[in-house]
């Protein structure tokens, strides 16, 4: 996903409101070693997804603004934090091509940045004054820390089933995304409207979530040779078994020992074309995209859960469109290889 509506006005605001004061909070605190740190950080901000997912879910009701962009800055800080420490554990020198924090101040400066991070996000939610919305976050933090865990415990592991990998991308990913929309509804005032919205936007989340982490796994095998955005092969070459491999094996076409013959001998870019080749002639790519679109219908779903017609809905209803252009992308992608 590109971008998150930047033609909304109100949405691009909002994004440059987090900005600036993230950048407050985070440059005028500490010192000159930390600002640098956070400079760079900053310097390769994203889309800001899950902000403007609080806002959005916050503002179908009557909603305090300043607590929203609390809670909104707290839940990209504690995205930013898990990045940090997603990056020492993969070893990654990049990010979607631009160098990690760990590349740059080592592993050690990495691991305290990111929880200077988290206790950020922490005295920001405080400031909330919500126990409800504060034990959704540190659950979803729980939460990622476990997928991480069994994602860690089945790495190099040629038995890793369907379920196993649902339940690491509902984990890692989706959680905190359902976090953030549900607290965006606990925000909101509705008359008690905004009861009823907080399960179906906390719903929404998780199938948002794990349709977006199945596609940014597709793409390992999808991307061209030395993309920047994703290194292709990354994921299985560190023993990380996705849908569309989990499909291959299904289906009986790989082995777990050919699987960790592959590991052994060390993958080489033949290797793995041939690989891709294999999971295109037997759809594999294609049916983990279906499946990734069936998880945006079901995200919908709930959305229709919600009465009242409200332009932010219609936001969060296009994000499906944004997430299927992608899966079109990919599939055009894959029709070439």
């Amino acid at each position: 996903m590109k971008s998150i509506d930047n033609n909304n006005p109100q949405i691009a605001n909002f994004k440059s409101l987090i900005l600036q004061n993230l950048q407050e909070t985070l440059l005028n605190d500490g010192d000159t070693e930390v600002q640098s740190i956070i400079n760079h950080l900053l310097s390769r901000q994203g889309k800001l997804f899950r902000p403007v997912l609080v806002y959005l879910s916050a503002n179908i009701h009557q909603v305090d603004k300043d607590r929203v962009l609390k809670t909104a800055m707290a839940s990209e800080l504690i995205h930013l934090a898990s990045l940090v420490h997603d990056d020492i554990i993969d070893n990654s020198d990049y990010r979607r091509g631009k160098q990690t924090v760990n590349y740059y101040w080592g592993n050690k400066s990495a691991v305290l940045v990111g929880d200077y991070l988290f206790s950020k996000a922490f005295s920001i939610l405080a400031m909330i004054d919500s126990p409800k919305i504060m034990a959704l976050f540190t659950d979803a933090i729980s939460k990622m820390c476990q997928g991480e865990l069994i994602q860690l415990n089945n790495a190099f592991k040629s038995g890793i089933s369907r379920e196993i990998y649902f339940k690491v991308i509902e984990y890692k990913t989706a959680a905190l995304l359902a976090a953030c929309c549900e607290s965006g509804a606990i925000l909101s005032s509705g008359n008690g409207k905004s009861c009823k919205s907080a399960a179906a936007l906390k719903n929404y989340g998780l199938h948002l979530g794990r349709a977006y982490q199945i596609i940014d796994d597709v793409m390992d095998y999808t991307v061209p040779m030395g993309s920047s955005e994703k290194p292709r092969g990354k994921d299985l070459t560190e023993g990380i078994i996705t849908l569309p491999v989990i499909l291959l094996m299904e289906k009986n076409e790989l082995t777990g020992q050919e699987l960790e013959e592959f590991w052994q001998a060390g993958p080489t870019p033949n290797q793995f074309s041939l690989l891709v080749r294999d999971l295109n002639n037997n759809r594999c790519i294609t049916e983990a995209l279906r499946i990734a679109e069936h998880e945006l219908n079901l995200a919908n779903q709930y959305l229709t859960q919600i009465s009242g017609e409200y332009s932010e809905l219609d936001v969060l209803f296009s994000m499906k469109s944004q997430l299927l252009q992608r899966v079109n992308k990919l599939q055009s992608v894959t029709a070439e290889i």
